[in-house]
């Protein structure tokens, strides 16, 4: 009779009477069977090996059998199949055995049962999964309002559970490889982490994310101004700027109303990221000091010389061709006889209508007596009629119209 090998997992008992016939022949003939090492084999097994199907690297896990057979002796070993570097700890010899495990792989773990009549064995093969890992994450720094996406490799990706976190909170939905994050604000900068979960344990990657802060600028203080000539140039030397590499003037927007003019001058700041972060200075000019006005000297004149009204000196804190002057009146009043003052007014006018006024009297008086003519003393002779005669006379003003006594 042929010896047969064990079975994996597989075993029956062997006939009581092919058991006795086999006793017999060797008795009888043992020239013929003496070199014949006879092995007790079973066709299938009926035992099994209960305990974890898969455990993981470092650990120590218990395993028993259970076999069919009637008290049975047990042996147990590690099998050929062996790339996890399994071994037993301790006895060998009961139904349970307890197993350490080195790395990953897999190894055979064995059971022979022998109950002096019939024997099996019993074989489990004991999966050891390697421990889930990734690519670590690593810092980054990126501008206001871009894009970025942390990613992680992950190898040996048997069984796993993945999750993100910022500053240690569960990102919800955050469950892929990579995670992506668009628009960014300042809001999302802190601490990202992945981990990496299955029943062997874990692992994590931790990173920072800094968001650079866009470029403050502070704009110079609004100014009030009375004239457009006293605008200053721009200066982006009294911009104060923060996490800004340029400070630059981005153009001025004049309004007005024909008197007030509101300049509203802007600044930009540019950052590292290529943003620009805006101030404004407004400028207020607005002339509210009236034009300064000099009157001609006031003028007294004798009748009938030749006069005329004078000019007056206009000047304006924003410009003299920004003054109109302009005639108001000229008024005449009689004084005595023929002599009069006549006055003349003037109103200074600039482009916000402030004004100023002016005026110039001219006096024409009468100082020049009037003159008589046809008088010359007369010579008579004692006791002849004689009589005065009557003067001509006349004046510069009045002519003839004069009263004589």
């Amino acid at each position: 009779m042929q010896n047969q090998q064990p079975q994996r997992g597989v075993s029956a008992p062997i006939d009581r009477r092919n058991f006795r016939f086999l006793k017999f022949l060797f008795r009888v003939a043992p020239h013929v069977f003496g070199w014949l090492a006879l092995t007790l084999a079973v066709a299938a097994s009926a035992g099994t090996i209960s305990g974890p199907a898969s455990v993981c690297r470092g650990t120590t896990n218990t395993f028993s059998v259970t076999s069919a057979l009637s008290g049975p002796a047990y042996t147990w070993s590690i099998g050929s199949g062996n790339s996890a570097n399994a071994s037993i700890v301790g006895d060998v010899t009961n139904d349970t055995v307890v197993i350490t495990v080195a790395t990953n792989g897999a190894f055979d773990l064995q059971c022979f049962a022998d109950d002096g009549v019939t024997n099996e064995t019993v074989i489990a093969n004991i999966l050891v999964p390697g421990l889930v890992e990734g690519t670590p994450i690593t810092h980054q720094t990126v501008c206001l309002g871009s894009d970025y996406t942390f990613a992680t490799t992950i190898t040996n990706t048997s069984g796993f559970i993945l999750l993100w976190r910022k500053d240690g909170n569960i990102i919800p939905g955050a469950t892929n490889a990579s995670l992506a994050l668009t628009g960014i604000q300042a809001t999302n900068a802190g601490l990202y982490t992945v981990e990496i979960l299955s029943s062997c344990g874990g692992i994590s990657y931790s990173a920072m994310l800094n968001v650079l802060p866009p470029a403050t600028v502070i704009a110079p203080s609004n100014l009030v101004l009375q004239c457009f000539s006293e605008v200053p140039p721009p200066d982006t030397n009294s911009v104060f700027a923060s996490n800004a590499v340029s400070v630059v003037h981005l153009g001025d927007e004049k309004l007005t109303n024909g008197c007030a003019i509101t300049l509203t001058r802007t600044y930009g700041g540019i950052d590292s990221c290529g943003a620009t972060s805006m101030c404004a200075q407004v400028i207020l000019v607005q002339d509210t000091q009236p034009p300064v006005l000099i009157a001609p000297s006031n003028q007294v004149v004798e009748f009938g010389a030749t006069w005329s009204f004078g000019t007056p000196t206009v000047s304006d804190n924003c410009g003299d061709s920004n003054v109109a002057l302009t005639v108001t009146s000229t008024a005449t009043n009689p004084l005595c006889g023929v002599t009069y003052e006549v006055t003349r007014s003037w109103l200074a006018l600039d482009a916000c209508s402030n004004a100023a006024t002016c005026s110039q009297t001219i006096t024409v008086q009468d100082t020049t007596a009037p003159v008589f003519a046809g008088l010359s003393n007369l010579t008579n002779e004692f006791g002849s009629a004689w009589d005065f005669v009557a003067p001509t006379v006349s004046d510069i003003a009045d002519g003839t119209n004069l009263t004589s006594r």
